[in-house]
């Protein structure tokens, strides 16, 4: 892991950090890839308040692996010794183990969840988000996100617009009709018992309506 992924994991993701420094989301990624320029090194390290030094980030230009600028509090560096991994764990995501039990797929269920926060905030309109975005949020991959996708579309729950010049991906989410055949689902299954795991594709045959999709096709 190198400095930058140390600072996006310290600032809880690409956006904070490149708030606190003042670029742009598309700058941290470059520097991901290709290293810090040798003009915000410095603020890296200050903002990161010692945590990392000058060293660690351009060893290149900083040869001294102990030299830190007088003007950044040293004292706040934490001592050697046993860490807390509680602290290196990053956000966590919301995650309803129902809906994996709903789609047969975790990973369907993890990629619905990263957008169910902004159900309320814009009901089924179009919502932007970077592959990469996802899969530091959620550890999907562009593979996993890509059979997520394909699966809620083939279940009429999920439309992908490309707006904008370059083109972009905008996912639009048929909230309604998930509400719909979810309820069918839990009705079905034994209304929330617990026991719906092992009956969902048979509730799937036998639902009345025919909303219902085989889950595992």
């Amino acid at each position: 892991m190198n400095t930058i992924q140390i600072a996006i994991r310290h600032f809880n993701g690409i956006t904070k950090l490149a708030d606190r420094l003042g670029v742009s989301y598309q700058a941290v990624r470059k520097w991901e890839r290709n290293g810090v320029p040798a003009e915000r090194v410095l603020q890296l390290v200050e903002i990161m308040e010692g945590r990392i030094k000058p060293y660690d980030v351009r060893p290149d230009i900083y040869p001294d692996p102990n030299w830190l600028p007088s003007y950044i509090r040293s004292s706040r560096v934490k001592p050697a010794g046993r860490v807390d991994c509680k602290n290196a764990l990053g956000k966590p995501i919301a995650f309803y183990p129902e809906i994996a039990r709903f789609f047969g797929s975790i990973e369907t269920s993890v990629f619905l969840c990263q957008f169910l926060y902004w159900r309320e905030k814009v009901s089924e309109q179009e919502i932007y988000k970077t592959r990469e975005k996802i899969e530091h949020e959620a550890a999907l991959s562009h593979f996993q996100q890509r059979e997520a996708c394909k699966r809620l579309k083939k279940l009429g729950y999920l439309e992908i617009v490309k707006k904008d010049l370059p083109a972009k991906n905008y996912y639009r989410f048929h909230w309604s009709k998930f509400d719909e055949d979810f309820h069918q689902w839990k009705t079905f299954s034994g209304n929330g018992s617990g026991n719906g795991n092992s009956s969902r594709e048979e509730t799937a045959r036998c639902s009345e309506n025919g909303n219902l999709r085989q889950f595992n096709e």
